[in-house]
This record gives structure tokens, C-alpha cells and sequence, in this order.
């Protein structure tokens, strides 16, 4: 019985300016952009500005796509500053994907909230992410979606031991055993939309810390977003009426206080899924 809350979408290290959350609590979802060879078809002219529905949709004619949101993009914290029609023409990194309920992860931190859901106890993964109000630079943190949890699929175990690595040290298909091989290419295949298979798909590899949720409903993007922090020295927390009501399990050892970032932090909330599903709603 747990809720992990994972951090997401672009903030000021890869993108400028932050999204917009408006009086009514609607926002702007903006998927960060992505780094690395993909089969993504998703640009940030082809989606639109405001979610439709729950998720990210094509751009109808005569609505503004993402990139109307957007002045620049870095997708790489060393590579170039995209504008103009570079940025228009960027594949997302569309994770987590609200229309297929599937989110990839390889980062340690996040990696082990996530480990802690149990799809038997119909655990939840919801996500928070940077927005600011048109009358305020100060960008706050909101949850704007959740789904639960079907599967998790943990590539490392599912991998050799030491695996073979290439120069960006990820693991190449043609590289695996046939046994180990079948499966896991049986596993990318069946979660084909998530972001982290797209990127197998275009460069044959997979990133050996990789970690699916397959996520069923309920779910999806929320239709206004909850606000959860407040600013505090060094980034963001958890202001103390959020941090009680969701019952937060804090994994910042430096604070009481569940902190938030600078780099979006994740949390766990002591929680079922049902009981997270009413507060936010």
C-alpha cells in the first residue's frame, strides 16, 4: 500500500521558460526533450499546447503546439541550444505517457521508490512536475498525473551479470545470450510505447538499469494540477498541509521536511491508491 512520486517534464536545465499553470489550474504538460537516438514521431510542433482528454494530443488546426511554449531546448546538458525550427522539429522524450499508461526509469533514486510498488496491492505512481502562474517567475511544484500499477519489469535482473557494454555504456541486443535475448526483446516489444523501447528500437540497446511500469487505469493526465511546495533554502518542499494530507515518507535525510529539489527529488507516500486517487481529484 504505497504511492511513489516521481519528478518530471522540462525545467530551467534543459528548457527555458518553465510551463504555465493557469488561474484554473490548468496547464501545460511539456515532455523533456529527448537526448538520444529514438523512434519518437512526437515533435513539439506536432503536440499541442493544452492536453486534451488526459494526454498529449496532435496539434488540431489552428491551436498552438508546445513549441508555442517553448523560447529554447537543451537536450543535453553539454550539447546545443536548440530554437526556432530546430526546437519545433525535437522528438519528445514522452515519459511517462498518460495515453498508454507507461513510464521508463534508470535513474538510482527513482529507481528504488519505484522497486517499493506492488502491483498486487494496486500501488500508484503519480508525478509532480516545475509550473509557474502567468503573474510569478517563482515556479512551484504540482502533481499532474498518476497511474496504477500493473507491472514493474526490472531490466537488470532480467540481464546477465556484468553485461557487455558498448561506448555509451549501454547493453547491445546482439550482444546477449539468444535465451536472455528472447526475453527481453519480449518485454520491450509488448510496452512498445514507452519512451526508453522507442530508443532500443532506433539503436538496438538498452540502458542496463532500465525499469518499466506498465500501468493500467485509473490514471491518466489530471485536468488541473495540485499544488504540493513551497520554497524553501536550496529548491523546494512539501508545504507542511501537503506533506501531512498525503502522508509523505521523506527520503530527505538532510530535512524533516520532504524536500522537493532543485532536481525533482522522489518521495513515497504512505497511501493506497484509492485514498491518493480522492485526495487529488
Amino acid at each position: 500500500m504505497t504511492v511513489a512520486i516521481i519528478g518530471v517534464g522540462v525545467d530551467d536545465t534543459n528548457s527555458d521558460p518553465y510551463p504555465t499553470v493557469y488561474e484554473d489550474g490548468t496547464f501545460e504538460y511539456i515532455p523533456i526533450p529527448e537526448a538520444h537516438d529514438s523512434t519518437e514521431s512526437k515533435t513539439y510542433a506536432s503536440v499541442a499546447r493544452h492536453p486534451k482528454g488526459g494526454s498529449l494530443a496532435e496539434t488540431p488546426e489552428g491551436d498552438e503546439p508546445l513549441a508555442g511554449a517553448l523560447d529554447k531546448i537543451q537536450p543535453s546538458s553539454d550539447g546545443a541550444i536548440r530554437t526556432g525550427t530546430e526546437l519545433e522539429k525535437h522528438p519528445l522524450h514522452h515519459d511517462p505517457n498518460f495515453s498508454a499508461l507507461t513510464y521508463g526509469e534508470v535513474k538510482t533514486n527513482n529507481r528504488n521508490q519505484l522497486l517499493q510498488l506492488d502491483a498486487t496491492e494496486d500501488d500508484v505512481v503519480a508525478f509532480y512536475t516545475g509550473l509557474t502562474d502567468p503573474t510569478s517567475n517563482t515556479p512551484h511544484r504540482y502533481i499532474i498525473g498518476y497511474f496504477t500499477v500493473n507491472e514493474i519489469i526490472d531490466f537488470a535482473k532480467l540481464l546477465p551479470e556484468n553485461p557487455p557494454l558498448n561506448d555509451d555504456d549501454r547493453v547491445p541486443r546482439s550482444a546477449l545470450p539468444d535465451d536472455t535475448r528472447h526475453e527481453i526483446v519480449e518485454k520491450l516489444e509488448a510496452n512498445s510505447a514507452n519512451a526508453h523501447v522507442k530508443r532500443y528500437q532506433a539503436s538496438g540497446t538498452i540502458d542496463p538499469n532500465l525499469l518499466i511500469v506498465d500501468g493500467t487505469k485509473p490514471g491518466g493526465l489530471l485536468e488541473t494540477a495540485y499544488p504540493i511546495s513551497q520554497t524553501v533554502p536550496g529548491g523546494h518542499a512539501f508545504t507542511e498541509d501537503t506533506e501531512n494530507r498525503l502522508n509523505v515518507l521523506t527520503t530527505a535525510s538532510h530535512r524533516e521536511t520532504g524536500f522537493l529539489g532543485g532536481f525533482k527529488k522522489p518521495h513515497r507516500l504512505n497511501l493506497s491508491g484509492n485514498e491518493f486517487i480522492s485526495i487529488i481529484s
